[in-house]
């Protein structure tokens, strides 16, 4: 049998079953017809030769199962020109994604969140930074309170095991104040040995007078005053000075509405204030390049949105963003969605919980934006950058895992 003849009847009967497939698999959807496979497999009625593909092995293969990492449920690659932006969320999606949260038409539940959102765990996170190898880091923690997430974050950046957070925990309450953490008591990232040691610095910012004290005391006596740099001031999206209340150190749940609502209260005194844009020139000035922000973490206790308007320098920097959002403060005044929409349209941004993430950006139509706008109650927000394509696809596979149980099999 001439051997052009064999291609093109190996080449129909392939095409047909492709086709068979195809409709067996999304028919049901009304996206493919009979007459669809019909019109495909004569498509092939006039080829002539089809040249025989060579093997890919080696690196040739790993780049296309690297490929199909990269691919989202739709089979077409969202990674373009060095980006990876999450792709809109299916309809089924939207569904598996509201089963996981409290949000109902016309409910009075508070709770639009999974609670394990309020204090969330992040193997994924921990693991993806683990592995890095990059010799130098930058992070900046707005509302540092305790300090013990910046130990943490130094830790995690710099694989360093001096950097513990018990050690922090254990100094810390050491000292006058209301040390109790919201979460319970910390724990430390587990380092494997002989593992590089990166260097850098962390920018712990807080505006409590007390707290301010106390936290330099503690990275005195943990000896990490010069990889964990104090800052005593409030950040927002003004810069001046502004009134905060001053009480035990360690206090949570204090913030810049606190004194807005009672200016006379002897407890609030005037701290600096500046926007993270206006922060980082002055502690950057006497440096030329401005690196990226490995993680910015800010909680401002209500005025988180504050601060991320008045970043907008800041924020193209970060390579992965966490904020809170709660129904005090500024919040209420406030869309999450609109925030993610526009200041963050460059990030893929998620709900994060207990080893879950629950997809934001291009995920909730406006009647679930408007719901949760009305339910909101604290919890955390994760975000990619999109340039960071390997952390990115990450947190994607982490959200797709996420909703695996309430889609369709």
């Amino acid at each position: 049998m001439n051997s052009k003849i064999d291609h093109k009847t190996f080449t129909i009967v392939l095409m047909t079953l492709v086709c068979y497939h195809m409709f067996m698999q999304i028919a049901k959807s009304g996206k493919v017809s009979d007459s669809d496979c019909l019109r495909a497999s004569t498509m092939m009625d006039g080829v002539q030769d089809i040249p025989t593909l060579p093997q890919t092995r080696g690196a040739t293969a790993q780049k296309d199962a690297n490929q199909k990492l990269r691919q989202g449920k739709t089979g077409k690659s969202q990674q373009e020109g060095g980006m990876f932006k999450a792709p809109q969320c299916s309809s089924t999606q939207r569904k598996a994604l509201l089963a996981n949260l409290h949000i109902k038409t016309g409910s009075k539940d508070k709770r639009a969140l999974v609670q394990d959102s309020r204090c969330p765990s992040e193997p994924w996170m921990e693991e993806f930074f683990a592995k890095e190898t990059k010799e130098t880091y930058l992070a900046v923690n707005v509302g540092c309170n305790k300090g013990l997430d910046a130990v943490g974050m130094a830790r995690i950046l710099s694989r360093n095991p001096k950097f513990n957070v018990y050690t922090m925990y254990k100094t810390i309450t050491g000292t006058d104040g209301n040390w109790r953490p919201a979460c319970g008591k910390p724990a430390n990232v587990k380092i494997a040995p002989d593992t590089p040691v990166a260097q850098g610095v962390v920018h712990c910012i807080e505006p409590m007078p007390n707290t301010i004290k106390s936290l330099q005391g503690a990275m005195e006596a943990t000896g990490h005053k010069d990889s964990i740099i104090i800052k005593h001031a409030a950040m927002s999206n003004q810069t001046g000075k502004v009134l905060f209340p001053n009480a035990l150190a360690g206090t949570e749940n204090f913030s810049l509405k606190s004194c807005l609502d009672d200016p006379t209260n002897p407890a609030c005194m005037e701290v600096p204030m500046y926007t993270l844009d206006s922060y980082l020139e002055e502690a950057e000035s006497s440096n030329k390049d401005k690196p990226l922000i490995d993680m910015l973490l800010v909680d401002a206790e209500g005025f988180d949105w504050e601060v991320l308007q008045g970043a907008d320098n800041t924020i193209d920097r970060a390579r992965y963003l966490t904020f809170e959002v709660h129904n005090t403060g500024n919040w209420p005044t406030h869309s999450l969605v609109d925030l993610v929409q526009n200041n963050l349209k460059n990030f893929n941004c998620y709900w994060t919980a207990r080893n879950k993430l629950l997809r934001i950006s291009d995920c909730l139509d406006d009647q679930m934006a408007r719901l949760y706008d009305k339910q909101r109650s604290w919890s955390n927000v994760v975000c990619s950058h999109q340039r960071e394509v390997e952390l990115s696809q990450v947190m994607e596979n982490v959200f797709e895992r996420s909703i695996a149980k309430q889609m369709p099999k």
